[in-house]
């Protein structure tokens, strides 16, 4: 059985996981942003802080 050591892993394997961790989630935090800003910068957010804030 052959064994990987740690002389045979490339030298950036750390910045290939992150970056490959990176591009995946990036999008989904990207668009979960951008509905919360439409959210709160929208009527529909104002209406629901004054709500709240009545109740």
């Amino acid at each position: 059985m052959n064994e990987l050591t740690i002389s045979e892993l490339p030298l950036n394997w750390i910045d290939t996981i992150s970056y490959t961790i990176e591009n995946a989630v990036s999008p989904m935090f990207q668009k979960m942003f951008q509905g919360v800003h439409n959210a709160l910068f929208s009527g529909m957010g104002a209406s629901v802080f004054v709500i709240y804030c009545i109740i």
